[in-house]
């Protein structure tokens, strides 16, 4: 007579509880910085976004030979804000509703035009000459900050018409830390 040998398939119930222990300490590490990772994005992706367009309303301007601008516009009471990139037709270097508006762009929700410090957000416009330098004399700024505190801002330099994006860090220093420094950059969650 022959002896058969059974094997038990499956898991013992102590493999089954490693693993579901390894599942939550993975998840109570992951969860908290995806959440962080969102609220970032949340106001870094429209500053961004912005920053892109100004590269799109300064090429537009170099290839086209004529001024082309980015209108800011502050909706809802300040609760939300959008960016059109338009063709300054008569060089007046402001946003006129008759002038051709060549892109959109809406802030998301919870994100607007807002400083930190007092003074205003947004300028009315930002006019880029036919070669790429901004009209007018300053080096205007763009404000966007989140529900949370959080902010952020464009510096446009009039000579090059080149955009820096930079941190709000509040504090004793209410400091402005640029890319270079964004390890430092403070979140409010």
């Amino acid at each position: 007579m022959r002896r058969t040998r059974s094997s038990a398939a499956g898991y013992t119930l102590i493999e089954g509880l490693v693993v579901l222990a390894i599942i939550g300490i993975l998840a109570a590490w992951v969860v908290p910085n995806f959440r962080h990772s969102m609220i970032r994005s949340k106001l870094t992706t429209p500053v961004r976004d912005i920053e892109r367009l100004s590269s799109v309303a300064r090429l537009q301007a170099l290839n086209a030979q004529r001024p082309f601008g980015m209108a800011f516009l502050v909706l809802g009471g300040g609760e939300s804000g959008a960016v059109r990139i338009f063709e300054d037709a008569d060089g007046d270097g402001t946003f006129d509703q008759e002038e051709r508006v060549v892109q959109s762009y809406e802030l998301p929700p919870g994100v607007r035009f807002a400083s930190p410090l007092p003074g205003p957000a947004v300028p009315a416009a930002i006019v880029f000459a036919p070669g790429g330098a901004l009209v007018g004399t300053a080096d205007p700024s763009v404000y966007v900050g989140d529900l949370r505190g959080n902010h952020m801002r464009l510096v446009f330099n009039h000579i090059t018409g080149q955009v820096r994006r930079e941190m709000f860090v509040p504090g004793s220093t209410n400091e402005w830390l640029g890319p270079s420094r964004e390890g430092e950059w403070t979140w409010l969650y």
